[in-house]
């Protein structure tokens, strides 16, 4: 059984290493994956982190509390860094420009996550074979939490609102795997509530819970990928490019054109360029009216799909 273990936990570690790459091949094709290659390396460690710990728990004779407690910490300290890089690939996702709100996110998290593992957080047991979770464990996991529960909003107004078809497909499949997560997170949080004496196994309960989403998330982020970075992926953009002179757009109509193939919404296109909605709505009517068509859907089709040059 532990043979079958060790294969899957390597499918999983391949895995991850190949989506990294490609995230960072890709990065360049839309902005919100640069913050999501980050975010998807912290959850890929923290799982592997997790995996370790299940390992030495199980299979090391002798296990002392204080080793399990700070790979627990070192796993801790990477989900809330997973958090940290999640929140901006929404905001880019979004297109919404909410980059103080960032930042102060960014800090409470780090705050949070050294106060998880702060001697305020845990207490050891003198035999060394558990610990005694304290008030500051509590308090780090209810911004967790908080920040989560902002994150699980995002995902669900991306999911319907993003405009391209395979950015919102993708929101929704992101929706879905971080749907589990914050389950998880819901339950393990009861837990520690209900046992605050945690013993050396308590940490590998959910392990299947986060992993196999992890694998088909993978999967499907592979998929979503490998034609951004594949190598007939160039011919197309600059033909894209040349559809887009073709229409004689002013400056402004080709700004809000590039937000709107980004799937950024009316409100997100005006936050950016800071300008009204009316505005916007002005500025879409007029490129419908050069490129032929009657809405977004036709609009992406006809620039990036396989359509001509504005009909005729």
């Amino acid at each position: 059984m532990n043979h079958l273990w060790i294969a899957y936990d390597a499918l999983l570690v391949t895995i991850g290493a190949i989506n990294v790459l490609l995230l960072f091949l890709a990065r360049g094709h839309k902005p919100f994956l640069v913050p999501l290659a980050g975010f998807y390396a912290a959850f890929a460690l923290s799982l592997f982190v997790a995996m370790s710990r299940r390992y030495v728990v199980f299979n090391v004779e002798g296990t002392h509390s204080q080793f399990v407690f700070w790979a627990y910490g070192i796993g801790t300290l990477l989900s809330y860094l997973v958090l940290v890089f999640i929140v901006p690939t929404y905001h880019q996702l979004l297109g919404w420009s909410r980059q103080r709100l960032t930042r102060l996110l960014a800090a409470a998290l780090s705050v949070a996550a050294l106060l998880g593992i702060s001697p305020w957080s845990v207490e050891f047991a003198p035999d060394g074979q558990s610990y005694l979770l304290k008030w500051g464990h509590y308090a780090a996991g209810f911004v967790y939490f908080s920040v989560f529960t902002y994150v699980m909003y995002m995902a669900v107004h991306a999911a319907m609102s993003v405009s391209d078809a395979r950015d919102r497909l993708f929101a929704r499949v992101l929706l879905a795997f971080g749907a589990v997560g914050y389950v998880e997170s819901s339950l393990s949080l009861i837990a520690e509530i209900a046992n605050r004496v945690e013993g050396l196994g308590a940490e590998g309960e959910y392990f299947l819970f986060s992993s196999v989403p992890y694998a088909i998330f993978s999967a499907f982020l592979a998929a979503y990928m490998l034609p951004l970075v594949s190598p007939r992926g160039d011919a197309p953009a600059e033909s894209d490019r040349t559809k887009v002179e073709a229409l004689g757009l002013s400056e402004r109509e080709r700004e809000v054109l590039e937000l709107l193939l980004k799937g950024s919404s009316n409100k997100a296109i005006a936050n950016e360029l800071h300008i009204s909605e009316a505005t916007v709505k002005t500025h879409l009517n007029k490129i419908f009216r050069k490129a032929n068509v009657r809405s977004r859907f036709e609009l992406a089709r006809s620039v990036v799909g396989g359509g001509g040059g504005p009909p005729g």
